[in-house]
Order: structure tokens, then sequence, then C-alpha cells
């Protein structure tokens, strides 16, 4: 395989995160930008790329685009235009996190401390110093088994309704 990718024995190709990557609150299967890295480099910045859970701010141009990493197989390392976020999972869930952050309130938050004329910028400060309440853990969960239900039953209604309206394609009126 490395041999197809046009990769040296002594290589690994990896993927540059950009904002144009999150899609949905994830990070697409397919990224972009990919840059070929010596494996001594790789080792040398391990600690940069995303692990499982981190959530992804972005903070230059499109302010506030909020999505959550699941891992896979990718080594993905996150361009200056993002900032990660490593959830205390001792304190908060990261996928309540997330939903606090795209909340309509935190959005607003992290819209208006965007500096810059031309290119809204977000500082890493600002981010830091804004105040997220979240409640407990157990409640966290009990929120998002909620959540999930919804959720679940939004999705059988959306196939309920393709259901009937290719019922209704059917009638040539």
């Amino acid at each position: 395989i490395n041999a197809e990718a046009g990769l040296q024995p002594n290589q690994k190709e990896i993927n540059i995160l950009r904002i144009k990557d999150l899609k949905n609150g994830f990070v697409k299967s397919e990224i972009e930008k990919r840059i070929k890295l010596p494996t001594s480099v790789i080792d040398n910045i391990r600690k940069e790329f995303l692990e499982d859970d981190d959530i992804i701010v972005s903070n230059r141009g499109t302010i506030g685009k909020i999505a959550i990493y699941k891992a896979d197989d990718r080594l993905i390392l996150p361009s200056p235009q993002i900032f990660v976020i490593k959830a205390d999972t001792k304190k908060v869930d990261p996928d309540i996190l997330v939903g606090r952050l795209n909340s309509k309130f935190i959005q607003n938050k992290l819209k208006s401390l965007a500096t810059g004329a031309f290119i809204p910028r977000l500082s890493k400060k600002d981010l830091e110093d804004i105040k997220i309440p979240v409640p407990s853990l157990p409640r966290q969960r009990i929120v998002q088994e909620k959540y999930w239900q919804l959720k679940d039953e939004i999705t059988k209604l959306e196939k309920r309704v393709q259901e009937k309206q290719k019922k209704l394609m059917e009638f040539d009126i």
C-alpha cells in the first residue's frame, strides 16, 4: 500500500484537518489535504494528533464550527485554524460538551469574541475563558439517553415520511 501512495519506507501519510473537513459535527471520512512525513518526525509530534473524543472548534474565518473526532486509523493533525479541546471525562461527557458548545448562547458568545475586520479570529484565551455550565455526570447520562431516544424517534419518523412521499408519488393526479 505504501508504494502505491508514493511513500518511502520511512514515511507515513498524515491528514491535515481544516475547517472544510468538518461536517455535521464530525470529521469527514475523506480529508483533502495530506502530506508525507518521515516516521521520525511523526514520532516527535505524536501528541499533536487528534485522539478519540477530541472536540474541534474553528477559530478563523468561520468561527465556532464544532465537531467531535471519533478515532479511526488515520493520523490527523489539526491546522492552525482549529482549536482542540480535550474534555475532562471525570466532569463532562465529550458529546454533552459538544452539545453545549453548539448551543445558541455559546455560539453567540464565540462570535462576539471574534476579532479582525476581514477574517474573524478567536483567541485561545477567549475560548478558555468561556464558562460552560454542565450538569453532574449522572444527569448528563440521563440527558444523553433522552437525546439519543429522540434522535432515534426522529430518524424513524423521517423514514416514515419518505415512505409516505414515495406512495404519494404513485398517484398520477
